[in-house]
């Protein structure tokens, strides 16, 4: 079981890393500023990392997460990171 369970794991890392790796693909294609496009890969990634999946019960749990302890430009920055992705 244990085996299972790690390639399992293995396997869903490997599918968000391929999926963060278009993203920015997708993000270096766009007009935007550098630092813009590593903020809004930072934020999938770690959205990936702390929530395993996008629906809205995950989005609206960091949604509070951020308004909670960052400031509202972040917060606003964060969003627009998760809604380009």
């Amino acid at each position: 079981m244990p085996d299972t369970y790690l390639y399992i794991i293995t396997i869903f890392i490997l599918i968000q890393c391929s999926m963060v790796t278009k993203f920015k693909k997708q993000l270096a294609k766009s007009n935007l500023a550098k630092n813009t496009v590593t903020s809004y890969v930072w934020t999938v990634q770690y959205f990936l990392n702390h929530y395993g999946e996008v629906n809205k019960k995950n989005l609206l749990a960091y949604k509070g997460y951020l308004v909670e302890n960052f400031k509202p430009q972040t917060v606003n920055l964060r969003l627009q990171g998760i809604n380009n992705s």
